[in-house]
This record gives C-alpha cells, sequence and structure tokens, in this order.
C-alpha cells in the first residue's frame, strides 16, 4: 500500500513571467552601484596600494580599469542575488553574461565626464540585463546557453573593434 506522505512546507515557484520593469530596475541600480564601485575600488583600494611604491606604477596608471573589472565581479554577485531574491529564472546565467559582455566598461568610458559616465553605465546595464533575461526565458537550457555565447562572442568582438 502507499503511504501518503503531507508536507506543511510549500514550495515558491520561480516567476517565469517577463518582468520589464524589474529588469529595468536591477539594470539601473546595478549600473549606478558599477560606478559607485569602481570610483571606491579605485581611490580606496588601488591607488593607496600600488601608488605609494614605485613598483606598481603600471597597475596605478591602469587603476580605473584594473577597479572596474573587480566592480564586474562583485557586481555580477549582487545581481545574482537580487534575482535569485526576485525569484527570476535562470539568475547565474543572466549575470555572467551580462558580466561578461560589459567586461571592461570602465576602460570604454575613460574620458568621459561623471554623468556621461553614470549614464553609459545605467544604459549599458539596463540593456544588457534586458537581454539576457529576455533569451533566458526560452524552457530548454542549451538553446539558451548557446544564444547567449554566440551574442556575448558578438558583443566582446564589437567592442574590441
Amino acid at each position: 500500500m502507499a503511504k501518503i506522505i503531507k508536507s506543511e512546507v510549500e514550495s515558491q515557484p520561480l516567476d517565469s513571467s517577463y518582468g520589464l520593469g524589474r529588469n529595468i530596475s536591477i539594470g539601473i541600480f546595478l549600473g549606478f552601484f558599477y560606478w559607485v564601485l569602481t570610483i571606491v575600488i579605485a581611490r580606496y583600494v588601488i591607488k593607496p596600494i600600488f601608488c605609494s611604491s614605485e613598483s606598481g606604477v603600471l597597475t596605478c596608471l591602469d587603476s580605473i580599469s584594473i577597479a572596474g573589472n573587480i566592480a564586474t565581479i562583485l557586481v555580477m554577485v549582487i545581481g545574482i542575488v537580487m534575482m535569485v531574491k526576485m525569484r527570476m529564472p535562470r539568475p547565474l546565467i543572466i549575470a555572467v553574461a551580462a558580466g561578461a559582455a560589459l567586461w571592461g566598461l570602465s576602460s570604454w568610458t575613460i574620458g568621459l565626464s561623471a554623468v556621461e559616465i553614470i549614464f553609459w553605465n545605467i544604459v549599458t546595464y539596463t540593456l544588457a540585463y534586458l537581454l539576457f533575461s529576455w533569451i533566458s526565458q526560452y524552457k530548454k537550457i542549451t538553446p539558451v546557453i548557446i544564444i547567449t555565447f554566440i551574442v556575448i562572442l558578438m558583443v566582446r568582438i564589437t567592442a574590441n573593434l
């Protein structure tokens, strides 16, 4: 005879609907936070450590790019946590794909004013999160990974032109 087990805990399903506003808000927040982290890491971590000695001159000259790459990793982790809290499907794919596509964003914006940098950070992060969350809506994982990889490859090639 079959044994019936009654569970008191109900599972909470992932929200599979495409929330445009939710993705835009995540992109805006992460784009601005990326800028803040880049500035803080460059000013309070990299410059005090590497710019005080002669051996770290090359690192000191490239401190914004290095700080931006570190900030990209931190923003990816924060993005994953935010999307998990919002019960979005495939947050790891979205965050890693956006981070890979936007790797080196701080070097792309060198020479712009602070307002322009903030604007472009917000725009690029918002577009990246919208694009990769839209791609990850497909039910099968293999096509999602293949298309994501192709899009990242195209973005990286275009960025390096």
